[in-house]
């Protein structure tokens, strides 16, 4: 009766494995279809790794969970989060603006991911009303 119990336990743990590798497959797919730039910072991540695969089903459960971790760390953002505005213009800067408080409110790394970028760029002010339109484009 000993196997019988140990094949009960094994049968359990790959039940918890599956459940949790469904969970990041979902937060990774979700995390895809926030924009366009959501979508290739993940292609760019499998690609790194050397895998053809975009499908998030195809990948261990390790390999999704770092990706999510690295997206909430902010060391994995958007590619391009915001459209460059060819001319100035006060509704640009406008645009700009809204587009850099959208995007630091997808999460907290988004939110660190801007603090980071303000302090290489020498500014301790991280509202983005008192920058300009080339400091909001990077």
């Amino acid at each position: 009766s000993n196997s019988t119990i140990a094949d009960l336990a094994c049968r359990a743990s790959s039940t918890v494995t599956m459940s949790n590798k469904e969970l990041f497959v979902q937060q990774v797919k979700a995390w895809q279809k926030t924009s366009p730039g959501h979508k290739e910072a993940w292609y760019n991540y499998v690609k790194q790794s050397g895998s053809p695969n975009f499908d998030p089903n195809r990948h261990e459960v390790h390999f999704l969970q770092e990706f999510i971790q690295r997206t909430e760390a902010g060391s994995i953002v958007p590619e391009d989060p915001m459209p460059i505005p060819l001319s100035g213009s006060y509704g640009e800067k406008e645009q700009l603006v809204q587009g850099v408080k959208s995007w630091q409110r997808m999460s907290e790394g988004h939110k660190q991911a801007w603090y980071g970028y303000v302090k290489d760029m020498g500014s301790e002010d991280f509202d983005p009303n008192r920058h300009d339109e080339s400091f909001l484009q990077g």
